[in-house]
């Protein structure tokens, strides 16, 4: 009797929510701190309705530091790389949630009006983003050199290697691709070398060390960024790689394309 008890309360937590919307756990990832779940709604539904529902997920979650949370629609699941996700909800640990299928400029504004950014140099454009902060980011070569900049992000200790060197790639990718997008640069050289830390506690003293075994640099032409948009995503435009959100161009499933499931040969493209 008890395992029949157990087994249709597994199917209310399942499909059902407390805002009265149907959902499937598609996909559940856990690793050390990190929990990353994928999540089909039968139906959309509104921000409210998403906080509601990730707040509950959230409940049989609390041992984990980070949850992230991609939620998908019938008519668009996730591939291999978990792309296509029509909104998310992150705990970081504070709760954020955007939907990012809604391609609509904010009240008020025409798409003419609100104009893709361009800055004069990429580390204007990367600190601006705050995508990478502090000892994430420096600028290697001298005035009047190549650019070449140092991208890093940082884990902690128990973080797994793979993860790490993953997460390397990825984050050439994305500097890559934004600095031929949101700048003129015709040529960039990146290093990503990941940094490692025994806590993010923020009342500890900074511990944070390159792990130097890690590091991978590429370096870029624009021509050669362009030739990986029309292998892999049919266009020789960048700025196909974002989507108006509100009064911000932020990265679209053409990016997240670049990044996660096409990430090792867009990398190896890049590299030789």
């Amino acid at each position: 009797m008890k395992r029949y008890f157990i087994f249709l309360t597994l199917i209310f937590t399942l499909f059902s929510c407390s805002s009265n919307n149907n959902y499937e756990i598609l996909k559940e990832q856990t690793n050390n701190n990190v929990c990353r779940l994928q999540i089909k709604l039968d139906k959309k539904i509104t921000k409210n309705e998403l906080t509601k529902l990730a707040k509950e997920l959230r409940k049989s979650r609390k041992n984990y530091d980070k949850l992230w949370i991609s939620f998908y629609l019938p008519e668009l699941l996730p591939d291999k790389g978990g792309n296509g996700a029509w909104a998310i909800a992150n705990f970081t640990p504070h709760l954020n949630v955007e939907i990012l299928g809604e391609d609509k400029p904010a009240e008020g504004y025409t798409k003419k009006e609100l104009k893709f950014p361009k800055y004069k140099t990429v580390m204007d454009m990367l600190r601006d983003a705050q995508d990478f902060k502090g000892e994430c980011l420096k600028k290697i070569s001298k005035k009047g050199e190549p650019l070449h900049i140092r991208v890093s992000t940082e884990f902690l200790t128990q973080e797994s290697i793979a993860n790490m060197k993953e997460q390397v790639k990825r984050d050439i990718v994305y500097v890559v691709f934004q600095s031929f997008a949101e700048t003129s640069i015709n040529k960039i050289t990146v290093t990503s070398i990941p940094i490692v830390r025994k806590s993010f506690n923020p009342n500890v003293a900074y511990d944070g060390k390159l792990k130097e075994n890690l590091k991978q640099t590429v370096t870029v032409t624009r021509g050669k960024a362009i030739e990986i948009l029309k292998k892999y995503l049919q266009t020789s435009s960048f700025q196909d790689l974002y989507q108006l959100k509100g009064t911000l161009y932020l990265p679209n499933a053409k990016f997240n394309r670049l990044q996660f499931s096409e990430l090792n040969n867009v990398f190896r493209d890049l590299k030789y």
